[in-house]
């Protein structure tokens, strides 16, 4: 899906080639698409919000928001895990959460994958891009509000920016013209679908 922005109106907005594939069913301007990892600027963004609010501050360590972390992130504060910085591994490299890629874990589930390995760098001492880091902020948004993070974000950013088809990613839920994505598989994971 195309769309030409002038003197910020939307001048011009067309879509090519199917959001399913196998219904045939078109791609169109008001195709819902996975927005993965450009949900990060969302979720930091919350965590501003929260620390403008005085709810947060970014040099809170994350045991303050999250009292179960394990022992080894008691120097990780929030800044680390906004920046990449915090050295927590990132569930997304481990070989094993491939084997699995479209589960949907609870919060306790995707921690215990990394809670227990040790740190990959001292906090601050260096920059690894980091899934989990972001998902633990998604946590705290959550500890912190009191709210979900779908309703901390459809609240504070998505409703007052106008982002009416903005929301979270619910693999369950029927969202009509939701973009399929497909990825190559090998002959040998063919044979598991």
């Amino acid at each position: 899906v195309v769309g030409v922005v002038s003197d910020q109106t939307l001048v011009w907005t067309q879509g090519f080639g199917y959001a399913n594939v196998a219904a045939k069913q078109a791609m169109t301007p008001a195709t819902k698409f996975r927005m993965a990892s450009h949900s990060k600027l969302f979720t930091a963004t919350a965590i501003m919000l929260l620390a403008e609010d005085g709810k947060l501050s970014l040099d809170d360590p994350i045991s303050k928001r999250l009292p179960d972390t394990p022992p080894a992130w008691k120097d990780v504060t929030i800044r680390h895990l906004l920046t990449h910085t915090s050295g927590i591994p990132s569930y997304t490299s481990l070989p094993d959460f491939a084997k699995e890629p479209r589960r949907d874990y609870t919060h306790k589930e995707l921690i215990a994958l990394v809670q227990e390995l040790p740190l990959e760098f001292k906090p601050g001492e260096r920059m690894s891009y980091d899934n989990t880091g972001y998902y633990l902020l998604g946590m705290i948004i959550e500890s912190v509000s009191g709210k979900s993070y779908n309703d901390f974000l459809t609240e504070r950013i998505f409703r007052p920016l106008g982002m009416t088809a903005t929301r979270l990613n619910d693999r369950a839920a029927v969202i009509p013209q939701r973009a399929q994505g497909y990825s190559p598989l090998t002959s040998k994971q063919r044979a598991f679908y």
